[in-house]
């Protein structure tokens, strides 16, 4: 909810001002009654307001009366600074209370989700609860929620109901008639995971048990289950499959995506035909990327046989194994450093007649920056919990800034290759330390006695020990620590990707051509240099006009961005000082609104500067579109 809580946006306060100021009202007073009458949640109602009491008000101050009582005047003023503030407050409310509406939104239709799960119990007594309902409750069991259990048994045909709630009698009717209503045994109890294996723990004896529920479950949803145990008054019955796989092995590709559940059970990559074919076609584990180190703008990529789109599509992480991830994250750091080198490239070769201008050291902390914080970083910040990786991603960090804080150059020209010089010592970090990486992972996953599949290894008859041919034992504790590293690895790795995908040479040019507007200057006249500036020009219909780049270098950075982004360059998205110029019909400029790289409102509420606050509204519920008509100076 938003209250305007101004004094002077007060109706029985300028009726009293104008009254004692011989003042004419003109609309004002009746825009100000509509401002008291809206509700405090009533935002359009707000804005429609405070619109008309701005545009009043600037008609208001045009008027001889208005004019020669100087309190008036003071008082008018104050009053449309007033009322711009508070059509920006309700903007930035409204848009506040649309996402709390929307979270609140999305948190009922889980809550309906739910409640229908939970509501389940209340439904007809229909087969589906055997078959299409029972399918998403065994992938809860296997998420690690406990689920009430009925088990049912006719002969050698076995029958499975499970329930969040307590399983009325009613149900067992069916159960019996799906059975075939003859002579049918109920046992009833709960169904959790315990040990990695899907627990029936019933009250009865569960002798034989256990193969009949698995072929069962697998009749009534298609899902094959891998470890079944049942527990009952008799002791445990398995289903004599010792192998540690996922506990519901999918029938379909999107299944086992969907099926994703605890990180030592369903994580684990399946032993897919497909990521065999796709794993045959790349390179063996842990075999170490070429890096062809440079130090001057043409230099060569940092991994030449990495260089360019991949000509593979990646496996999802899931299905990769463990030393594939490892060396994934390796590959996609180094040609995100890659992309960097060939943006400040492409950017040192677009500035060439600057490339001896001031890079002030605001812009190279802004650049520096940026590489530590964004194409560096998302290593750097997940390698606390994962020593496989912190020493690489200290190393890594620990170079590129001992290398860009050596010189403090005051040239483009010079930083450019100071930055190149950091990107090749943190390269050569990774290229340093990746087959360790790699080697740390493969111990980890060999120490939980988990093959390269990222199943438990195999036994062959007649054999003990670790040797060939030998028996190799899942040592739990390890298990737990692979499971760990293994699902920061895929976390490490989908952050990597996030970074390289914005690393492309549009985004990176724009991050350089962003930092350079920002430490810009432009001549104002009389010795006077002034920040540098983005200028927007609208027509009187609020459609975009034009752009210019107010700055050192920027006709050299226009053609460059529109060579980058050919269907229209996002200027109004420039993270930089932007002036946004509404024309009029007679062509004079009507709106001055001024916005710094926060999209804060600049504009010191000046007569000259015109409706402001309207302005801002408007671009910024609006947006403004990309252009293709770019100059700069």
């Amino acid at each position: 909810m938003m209250e305007i809580k101004s004094k002077l946006l007060n109706d029985a306060a300028w009726k009293d001002l104008a009254a004692k100021n011989k003042v004419k009202d003109n609309g004002l007073q009746k825009a100000l009654e509509k401002l008291k009458r809206a509700g405090d949640d009533k935002y359009d109602e707000q804005e429609k307001a405070l619109d008309e009491i701005t545009k009043v008000i600037a008609a208001l101050k045009k008027d001889k009366a208005v004019i020669a009582a100087s309190a008036a005047s003071k008082y008018l003023v104050q009053m449309q600074a007033d009322a711009e503030s508070a059509a920006r407050d309700v903007t930035k409310s409204r848009s506040e209370h649309e996402k709390s509406q929307k979270a609140k939104a999305d948190t009922e239709k889980k809550a309906a989700q739910a409640a229908q799960v939970d509501d389940e119990d209340d439904d007809e007594l229909t087969p589906e609860l055997l078959t299409t309902k029972l399918k998403p409750l065994l992938k809860m069991v296997a998420k690690g929620e406990t689920m009430h259990a009925l088990v049912a048994k006719s002969g050698k045909q076995v029958k499975v109901l499970l329930s969040r709630k307590p399983i009325p009698p009613a149900r067992r009717k069916v159960l019996s008639d799906e059975l075939g209503g003859g002579s049918t045994k109920f046992y009833p109890g709960v169904c959790a995971l315990e040990g990695g294996a899907m627990t029936f723990a019933l009250k009865a004896e569960v002798a034989g048990m256990s193969k009949l529920v698995k072929l069962a479950l697998l009749e009534q949803t298609g899902l094959r289950l891998n470890k079944i145990k049942c527990r009952g008054e008799d002791g445990d019955d398995h289903d004599d499959d010792e192998t540690e796989r996922p506990i519901i092995a999918a029938t379909s590709r999107a299944d086992e995506q969907a099926q994703a559940g605890p990180a030592t059970v369903s994580r684990m990559p399946p032993a897919a035909s497909a990521a065999g074919t796709a794993q045959a076609a790349k390179p063996p584990l842990g075999t170490a990327a070429t890096f062809a180190p440079g130090g001057s703008a043409g230099a060569a990529p940092l991994s030449a046989d990495l260089a360019g789109d991949d000509l593979m599509p990646q496996l999802p992480a899931v299905d990769m194994p463990d030393e594939d991830i490892a060396a994934e994250i390796m590959d996609k750091q180094l040609k995100i450093l890659d992309s960097w080198k060939s943006a400040l490239k492409i950017f040192f070769t677009t500035m060439t007649s600057s490339a001896d201008a001031e890079a002030k050291p605001n812009y190279q902390n802004a650049m520096i920056s940026y590489v530590t914080d964004k194409l560096i970083g998302e290593m750097v910040k997940r390698a606390p919990g994962m020593s496989e990786i912190n020493a690489l991603a200290k190393a890594m960090e620990g170079e590129y800034k001992r290398a860009a804080a050596a010189s403090a150059s005051a040239t483009l020209r010079d930083f450019v290759n100071q930055q190149e010089r950091a990107v090749d010592s943190a390269g050569r970090a990774i290229v340093g330390q990746r087959n360790a990486f790699i080697a740390a992972v493969r111990t980890r996953r060999v120490a939980a006695g988990i093959d390269e599949r990222g199943q438990p290894a195999g036994s062959a008859k007649g054999g003990k020990g670790g040797g060939k041919g030998g028996h190799v034992e899942v040592n739990p504790p390890q298990l737990e620590a692979w499971s760990m590293m293994r699902m920061n690895l895929m976390d490490m790795l989908d952050a990597v990707n996030k970074v390289y995908a914005d690393s492309t040479a549009e985004k990176l040019m724009k991050v350089l051509s962003e930092g350079w507007i920002a430490q810009g200057t432009t001549y104002a006249g009389m010795g006077q240099r002034v920040p540098a500036v983005i200028i927007i020009r609208l027509n009187p219909d609020r459609s975009l006009r034009n752009a210019h780049i107010e700055g050192s270098g920027g006709q050299k950075l226009a053609e460059e961005l529109l060579k980058e982004f050919p269907e229209g360059v996002d200027v109004f998205g420039f993270n930089t000082r932007r002036r946004v110029v509404h024309y009029a019909d007679n062509g004079w400029p009507q709106t001055t609104l001024e916005l710094d790289a926060n999209n804060r409102d600049l504009s010191r509420g000046a007569l000259i500067e015109g409706d402001t606050g309207g302005l801002y509204k408007y671009v910024m519920s609006h947006r403004l579109p990309p252009t293709k008509e770019l100059t700069g100076d």
